[in-house]
């Protein structure tokens, strides 16, 4: 993984530094790490880098490791759900990568970085049985989608569920939802991403 401090923001991509770090003499030690934060406790510990787990950092932000992402740079958000001040409705998690083409794909290392993140611009919550979400709560539904260049979600799909019930409105309500692409350089980009949607009382 690479280190983000907004005041040092690396110039070179990640890859090049990553191969200039091997091609010194000696051991690299990389420890492991499962969040960003555990990465930035190695570097201060005196680490030049580390490795950072994809099933550990997904199970530390709450989604399951679901195969959606590989080889890439991953982010996470958390989406304000509530309608009012007063609302208790959750936060839901959205992550997401860069929809890469078949020529990064094949070399993972050479992808670029440095997404500005996508921001709802129209949400509607889904009409969810309250019995249902109080049988399975604190559960969390899961959610995949590619998000066009344009904002808006295709090929939905849910990955993970407690119950197929929950299927069908959670899917007709992200169908509705748009967003403000994210950005890469100034330019609209798609994503992959997973949208994580925990059980709870929404009210």
């Amino acid at each position: 993984m690479t280190y983000l401090v907004a005041a040092d923001l690396p110039t070179a991509p990640a890859g090049e530094r990553f191969r200039a770090l091997l091609g010194r003499p000696g051991i690299l030690q990389l420890p492991g790490a499962h969040n960003g934060m555990a990465a930035l406790q190695a570097r201060a510990a005196g680490f030049d880098a580390a490795y950072l787990s994809g099933a550990a950092m997904t199970a530390s932000m709450g989604l399951p490791d679901l195969g959606i992402f590989a080889n890439e740079k991953v982010y996470t958000v958390f989406l304000d759900m509530r309608g009012t001040a007063a609302d208790h409705a959750p936060s839901w998690t959205l992550q997401y990568a860069r929809l890469r083409s078949a020529a990064e794909q094949a070399d993972p290392i050479s992808a670029p970085e440095g997404i500005s993140p996508p921001f709802p611009l129209t949400k509607e919550m889904p009409g969810l049985n309250s019995e249902l979400i109080r049988k399975y709560l604190r559960n969390v539904i899961v959610v995949y989608a590619v998000m066009d260049k344009e904002g808006k979600l295709h090929n939905l799909a849910v990955k993970q569920t407690p119950d197929g019930r929950f299927n069908p409105p959670i899917l007709a309500a992200l169908s509705h939802w748009t967003f403000q692409p994210a950005q890469f350089k100034g330019q609209p980009i798609a994503l992959k991403v997973l949208i994580g949607i925990p059980l709870l009382p929404y009210r």
